[in-house]
């Protein structure tokens, strides 16, 4: 969602002026512009007056971090949110054209995903939000029966706002006991159980040998995440950027998945997870695409290293934000870690189904040691030490790294906001030093998955989105065959 933060604990508190926390301070950094962007989909067409209703009735304008404006203090220059009355019309803004006035370079009319996604495109380079109103914005596309809600992270990581959206369902179907997608293992949304030890086995239940793996995992990986926050940076390839490629122009496409082909391709190789399977996705997509598209610039071994949070909630998934606001262990804002992924390069193209195996190799060694727990505890220890100096140790971080990748559980049933039915829920971000960002949220049994690409780099996202999906019905199909033996 969501951009992110590196092992920040939010909390939030239910006072009139609030201090600001550890990634608020880094969020608004000089270096830093964080912001999430999240489009959602209706069946009908957008009634403006119904969703002001809607929104001036909810517990969005509840949210504090939703109603403050985010103040300096003159004197020593120390942030905090300060409550502030919240006028709509001020974070609302409607996009006129209409779906045949909004034509691609070469004048032919765009269709309503390549419209929405030419838009994402251009207000990812924004300057940055105005401290003058609370953060946050509400970009309608008439035409296209889109809108998109623009949230600095500060106020905000990904599954807050899931949580937000799902808060906003008006549909007669819902069930305040549904879990709306809790149960779906997703990175960024993660039960952080399975990062905390042993698939959280209690250390005195491990044999020697385990347990001594599983201090060498820990040790090894909390080292290799200060490397990168210091000097340890991806070689420079075809898919990398340069310092300021945020700010280049950018482009955006989206790959779709069925859930349900994610959960089969998981069901053929043991324990594996959907986080499992669509890591193997994207190393399969990506390999394939520079194999095709750059058959010469690599050699064997390159590594392209992605970010990736995790959440630290004790409770997975979207959940009512009502309680996020008054239960630490599921508090609103921004709780969570980034992990580090590595994807390495071979011009010997393995069949689809073993990348996934290769991904949970690598996702297990992740979960046999304390790496999320640790990677949080250095990020507190480093912003304690040197303050709002983290933003560019945070910076390092992120441009010593090849992508971002996130993925979110949204609800699992369609919901419908000011009574206008859901049709499909994604998300992307802006001002991330990379040339690549990849975000997959889950939504009633489907997955887009939104690529965003500075073009100058990248300048074929439409054969790469191509790239991930055939890969997901590639190891589909390999996982059907296996099945099919075992009868």
């Amino acid at each position: 969602m969501d951009h992110l933060g590196v092992g920040l604990e939010d909390e939030m508190k239910h006072e009139d002026d609030e201090p600001t926390t550890p990634i608020t301070r880094v969020s608004i950094h000089p270096k830093h512009n964080h912001v999430i962007h999240c489009v959602i989909g209706f069946k009908n067409s957008i009634d403006v007056a119904a969703l002001k209703h809607e929104l001036s009735m909810s517990i969005m304008i509840k949210i504090p971090r939703f109603s403050s404006l985010l103040v300096v203090d003159p004197h020593d220059g120390t942030e905090q949110w300060k409550r502030t009355h919240v006028n709509l019309d001020n974070h609302i803004f409607i996009h006129h054209e209409h779906g045949h006035e909004v034509h691609d370079h070469d004048h032919e009319p765009m269709s309503d995903e390549d419209a929405i996604n030419s838009y994402l495109a251009d207000i990812a380079i924004l300057e940055p939000m105005s401290l003058d109103k609370p953060l946050w914005e509400l970009h309608i596309m008439h035409a296209q029966k889109c809108l998109i809600l623009r949230v600095h992270h500060a106020v905000a990581d990904g599954m807050s706002l899931m949580s937000l959206l799902w808060s906003l369902d008006d549909s007669s179907i819902r069930n305040v006991h549904d879990d709306g997608g809790r149960h779906h293992d997703v990175m960024m949304v993660s039960n952080n159980k399975n990062y905390h030890g042993v698939k959280g086995r209690s250390s005195k239940n491990m044999g020697m040998w385990e347990g001594l793996m599983f201090i060498w995992y820990s040790l090894v990986s909390v080292l290799k995440f200060i490397a990168r926050f210091l000097w340890v940076k991806d070689k420079q390839t075809v898919i990398s950027g340069i310092q300021g490629v945020e700010f280049w122009p950018r482009k955006v496409t989206t790959a779709k998945f069925q859930i349900g082909d994610m959960k089969t391709i998981k069901k053929a190789i043991p324990n594996a997870t959907v986080n499992d399977v669509l890591y193997g996705i994207l190393w399969c997509g990506l390999t394939r695409y520079l194999n095709s598209q750059h058959p010469t610039a690599l050699r064997d071994g390159v590594q392209f290293t992605g970010l990736c949070p995790v959440n630290l909630r004790e409770r997975p998934g979207v959940q009512e934000v009502s309680t996020m606001l008054s239960d630490l262990t599921t508090s609103w804002g921004n709780k969570f870690v980034m992990l580090l992924l590595p994807i390495i390069y071979s011009k010997r193209d393995m069949g689809a189904l073993a990348y996934t195996a290769r991904a949970k190799a690598v996702m297990d060694r992740k979960k046999r040691s304390m790496e999320a727990r640790l990677c949080y505890k250095v990020g507190r220890l480093v912003f304690n030490c040197l303050g709002s100096k983290v933003g560019d140790l945070y910076y390092n971080l992120f441009s010593n790294t090849s992508f971002l990748v996130s993925n979110i559980a949204g609800p699992e049933k369609e919901i419908s906001i000011a009574s206008n039915p859901v049709n499909f829920i994604r998300v992307t971000s802006s001002s991330q030093p990379h040339a690549i960002t990849l975000h997959m949220v889950s939504y009633a049994g489907k997955a887009d998955l939104q690529i965003q690409v500075a073009k100058e780099v990248i300048h074929d996202p439409e054969f790469l989105a191509k790239c991930f999906e055939d890969a997901l019905l590639e190891m589909k199909k390999d996982a059907d065959n296996c099945a099919a033996t075992k009868y």
